[in-house]
């Protein structure tokens, strides 16, 4: 295309070929009665004669330069344009070179004696024209068709019969999509949760998010990608990555957001008989926040007199429906809870007081007043007494230790 441009450039400034004998490069003063000779018009403004405007011609016999026609054998999607610029003016018969182009998602093509812009696609609904580039000539920067009229006002076909179609193709745009993780959570349960970016291809029939699916768990569950971040009413892609929506909805670049089903944790805790719960405890991810608030609750004091609480140990249900232990052994107050299922089975662990204590609301593990001890499974400072020995009953006191009578026995302890 170069090369015959080159070549047609020459030819238009070089005044070569009987196509262009018919322009004027200088206008002479106009008549007596203000007119002017082909190819130039009077200018009011400068007394002149000048050269008629690019895409204007004017015979000997006008009054005034009127327009130029385009190739009559061409379709009426095909741009036609002319050449400006002072080599492009004073035309004295209707041969103005013209250039011919195609609107956007379109290609040049000439056969059968015509020339038209071919659609890079069928057309049918289901595919958006907007959705093809043409794409810039491979040998060349000039990417329009040039020529003039002939005698019959039709495209020269001998001079455009060497530019064919294999200069510009139609390639499909591409456009990036950005996969909002649309969570402030960054991690649970080991899993990561991060914003996913890919590219598309304009009305591509594959296109799919397979290998950029959010992890699912029994406690959040992935439904898909949505247009809107607050509501998944317009489902873009299943929860399995395929589309939901004709491929030319990519016809621009595209922010989808997570979908998510935030499922209800519930905590039930047991202590003693493992028939029913005494205490239910609910918790819910908040995609607003970046951590789950899900700890264990303190029902310390939920066990029997004589005891003190150690730990909780914990079950949950899988997918399957049983119950299963928890990841760690034991828990404390305030660890958080294993998110790891929808029920969460909680046992309250309590161990018997020990001598030298007493366990009044099975949460605290009391020591018994210097000087006095008790037996194990006390529950009360009155179970904590002085022992008695072979030199008498051990009192003690801040000042110090003595011994009582021997044969009195142990004396309790009894602030009253």
């Amino acid at each position: 295309m170069r090369k015959f441009f080159l070549v047609f450039l020459c030819v238009l400034l070089c005044g070569v070929g009987d196509a262009f004998s018919g322009r004027v490069t200088n206008c002479e003063a106009p008549s007596s009665d203000g007119k002017c000779g082909a190819g130039c018009y009077f200018s009011n403004s400068f007394n002149v004669c000048e050269r008629c405007p690019a895409g204007t011609y004017k015979s000997e016999t006008m009054d005034s330069c009127q327009s130029c026609s385009g190739p009559k054998n061409v379709d009426s999607n095909v741009v036609v344009d002319f050449f400006t610029g002072d080599a492009y003016t004073g035309y004295t018969t209707d041969s103005c070179p013209w250039k011919l182009a195609c609107p956007g998602g379109m290609f040049w093509s000439y056969s059968g004696g015509k020339g038209r812009c071919k659609a890079c696609v069928d057309g049918s609904d289901s595919v958006k024209g907007n959705c093809y580039d043409v794409e810039v000539c491979q040998d060349s920067d000039i990417c329009f068709i040039s020529g003039n009229n002939d005698s019959s006002g039709n495209i020269d076909v001998g001079t455009l019969s060497a530019t064919g179609n294999e200069n510009k193709v139609c390639v499909p745009r591409t456009y990036n999509v950005l996969l909002n993780k649309n969570t402030g959570l960054t991690e649970l349960n080991g899993y990561v949760y991060e914003n996913k970016e890919f590219t598309v291809t304009c009305n591509d029939q594959t296109i799919s998010a397979e290998n950029y699916l959010q992890p699912s768990q029994p406690v959040k569950i992935f439904s898909g990608y949505a247009t809107e971040s607050n509501t998944c009413n317009r489902e873009i892609f299943h929860e399995d990555g395929t589309l939901a929506v004709e491929p030319d909805f990519f016809d621009s670049d595209k922010e989808l957001y997570a979908c998510w089903e935030n499922m209800w944790i519930t905590v039930y805790y047991y202590f003693g008989d493992d028939t029913e719960p005494e205490y239910t405890q609910s918790c819910r991810v908040d995609d607003k926040k970046s951590t789950v608030e899900c700890f264990f609750e303190d029902h310390s004091g939920a066990g029997f007199a004589g005891t003190y609480f150690q730990s909780y140990t914990c079950e949950y249900k899988n997918a399957e429906g049983a119950r299963v232990p928890c990841p760690e052994a034991s828990y404390q107050i305030g660890d958080d809870v294993p998110l790891l299922g929808t029920e969460i089975y909680v046992k309250g662990d309590f161990s018997t007081c020990p001598a030298g204590y007493y366990c009044e609301d099975s949460n605290l593990l009391v020591e018994c007043p210097i000087g006095t001890t008790s037996d194990a499974a006390s529950s009360s400072i009155e179970d904590c007494y002085m022992p008695s020995g072979q030199s008498g009953t051990k009192f003690c006191d801040k000042n110090g230790c003595f011994y009582l009578p021997t044969g009195i026995g142990n004396i309790s302890y009894n602030p009253s």
